[in-house]
């Protein structure tokens, strides 16, 4: 069974793509965003071709496509990515996501896994200037998305 398939599987028997918002979980993602001092922060699972983001902070859209974004790069890795300046990686140099005066330039994600080892998706960060980002904020964002793991599957 593909990890697309294994995530799937997750997905469907937890039921998180049909449940309502979560009020906590919005509240702990605009923390998680205040804590960094950063635009957008979301909570993304991810289906075999589209993201869903089920909590965020600083971005309207529910629904992306999965090809060529950010945290599709973390789930092929399967390790925290941390891009200090989009424009200057050739693999989103060019990217909608970041081309252009609106588009973003600073990229941290952690990958959401369960207690099982599965990875259902990313908690990440957005900013449209790039930064910096110490090993410090990777080990921060790493107990953020511990305990959004803790809130989604009410641990």
């Amino acid at each position: 069974m593909s990890s697309d398939d294994v995530r799937q599987n997750a997905l469907d028997r937890y039921k998180f793509l049909e449940s309502p918002e979560d009020p906590e979980l919005n509240a702990l993602v605009s923390l998680c965003a205040e804590h960094f001092s950063v635009p957008v922060a979301a909570v993304c699972f991810v289906e075999t071709r589209s993201l869903w983001l089920k909590a965020r902070f600083g971005l309207e859209i529910k629904e992306s496509n999965r090809q060529g974004s950010f945290c599709d790069e973390v789930l092929k890795l399967n390790t925290p990515l941390v891009i200090e300046d989009a424009t200057r990686d050739t693999r989103f140099s060019g990217s909608p996501l970041v081309d252009g005066p609106e588009g973003f330039r600073f990229y941290a994600g952690i990958p959401l896994r369960t207690p099982e080892n599965v990875t259902l998706g990313t908690l990440f960060l957005l900013d449209r200037t790039p930064r910096q980002f110490t090993e410090k904020m990777i080990e921060q964002l790493t107990t953020f998305s511990k305990q959004v793991i803790r809130e989604v599957l009410i641990i």
